[in-house]
């Protein structure tokens, strides 16, 4: 017999084969040499194929299930070449160029290499052009070319303009502010794509951007203004020719608080008298040893305008003037100041732009 789909299946042979199945065909053969013959063939397809543990397992229990009404080996291997080509692979096409993917696949490796260094060069693309000019037409071709070359999809699209964004705005905060041509940079990518302010900002880095421009403007001596928009009704009363700034929401108040407790405590002891009557000596209360530590005092908004810190919550607001701090603490997310005065405690503002609001305040005492 000469060997059958030599390429796919295992080299074990034999002239004749009968098989006996739920129908009640019966041949000459023994069970397991069978099933020894089918397994190799389908490890064989595994081994070539990628085909996955659970995949393989299924595949398995589904022909050790079926009733083969065939007479010959070449029925028995045609039964599943068919079934493997018609049932199991009609679905499996490739997820990026749509064509057949073989058994048990769903990409093309060269598909899939594609679709990286697509994804890899448009991402690179868009943070380099940002950063180096304002006429994205070219960049627009590329972003054309690669995307149908590398099978790349729209709402991928859409994530790489918003990657490659955050990547130049990395580049151009390297110096802590955002300068006037970058700016420019940065209003005319974001119109020649249509790129919403919400979309750029999924990130974080359109926020960036805006602080990197108010820095820049204090920095050069200048009050940032129509750089911060506010719906709705502000929480504060400014004074006259103060502006705001910026508006942390949610942020911690703490401040140091004094906590005492007393060390060296004894109940004393009892001594029995008389039956019923005990009198109790020695007991003391303890030295008191007093902490001081940083309590929350509230939750709520916190803002900086060119001359004072506002904070405002359900139970405390307040105001401080830069002029009467006399110390400042940069933390990661916050910020902790001291002010001037004899009953003056410690504070600390938790879950803010501590680099940022550190910079405003030095920058604006200075000035004033």
């Amino acid at each position: 017999m000469q060997p059958i789909e030599g390429s796919l299946f295992s080299p074990f042979q034999k002239t004749l084969y009968r098989i006996k199945t739920a129908s009640g065909w019966n041949f000459d053969y023994e069970n397991e040499i069978v099933w020894e013959r089918f397994d190799a063939t389908v490890n064989r397809i595994r081994a070539s194929e990628g085909i996955t543990p659970p995949h393989f397992d299924l595949f398995q229990n589904m022909f050790r299930f079926t009733s083969f009404e065939i007479i010959t080996w070449e029925s028995f291997y045609s039964y599943i070449k068919d079934v493997l080509t018609i049932n199991i692979s009609r679905n499996m096409t490739c997820k990026f160029c749509g064509q057949p993917a073989g058994f048990f696949r769903t990409v093309h490796k060269e598909c899939k290499l594609a679709h990286s260094n697509a994804v890899t060069s448009i991402f690179n693309e868009i943070s380099q052009s940002i950063t180096s000019t304002t006429d994205f037409t070219n960049l627009n071709n590329q972003i054309t070319t690669l995307a149908k070359t590398g099978f790349v999809k729209k709402s991928e699209l859409t994530e790489l303009y918003i990657l490659g964004f955050d990547k130049a705005v990395e580049v151009f905060l390297e110096d802590g502010i955002i300068s006037n041509e970058e700016e420019n940079k940065i209003s005319d990518y974001k119109k020649y794509f249509n790129l919403d302010q919400s979309i750029l900002n999924k990130n974080g880095s359109f926020e960036k951007v805006a602080k990197g421009l108010i820095l820049n403007d204090i920095f050069q001596g200048k009050l940032p203004e129509n750089r911060l928009n506010i719906s709705g009704n502000s929480p504060f009363l400014l004074e006259k020719g103060e502006t705001l700034i910026w508006i942390f929401q949610n942020v911690g108040f703490y401040e140091q608080r004094s906590k005492t407790t007393y060390v060296g405590k004894s109940n004393g002891i009892s001594i029995k008298i008389a039956k019923g009557v005990y009198y109790k000596a020695g007991q003391f209360k303890g030295n008191p040893v007093t902490n001081n530590q940083m309590t929350l005092i509230a939750n709520g908004v916190f803002a900086l305008t060119n001359k004072n810190i506002y904070f405002a919550s359900a139970t405390k607001s307040f105001k401080t003037s830069y002029k009467k701090l006399i110390s400042m603490t940069q933390y990661s997310d916050g910020i902790g100041i001291q002010k001037d005065g004899v009953s003056a405690k410690p504070q600390i503002f938790k879950g803010l732009d501590g680099w940022f609001t550190y910079n405003i305040i030095s920058n604006l005492k200075i000035a004033s």
